[in-house]
């Protein structure tokens, strides 16, 4: 019984497949388009990612270095 509400095993199945599916839609075009930028190798979008899902514990520091290596590389140097 959660808050009250008594679920049997069905109603939970349903809303775990629910759950799963919502959080699939929900994720896939951050997924697919990550998976493209990454066969581009665009770098740009990459870091972005980097630093709005920064809870991955990818320290700023990294992501610094992540950045100026791709300016070094971008400059032809």
């Amino acid at each position: 019984m959660k808050r009250g509400i008594e679920l049997n095993t069905d109603i939970e199945e349903i809303l775990d497949i629910m759950s799963k599916s919502i959080i699939n839609k929900g994720l896939e075009p951050v997924i697919s388009g990550t998976k493209k930028m990454i066969e581009n190798d665009e770098r740009n979008y990459i870091n972005f990612l980097i630093t709005l899902f920064n809870y991955g514990h990818i320290s700023d520091i990294k992501t610094k270095e992540i950045k100026k290596q791709e300016t070094t590389e971008g400059s032809g140097s």
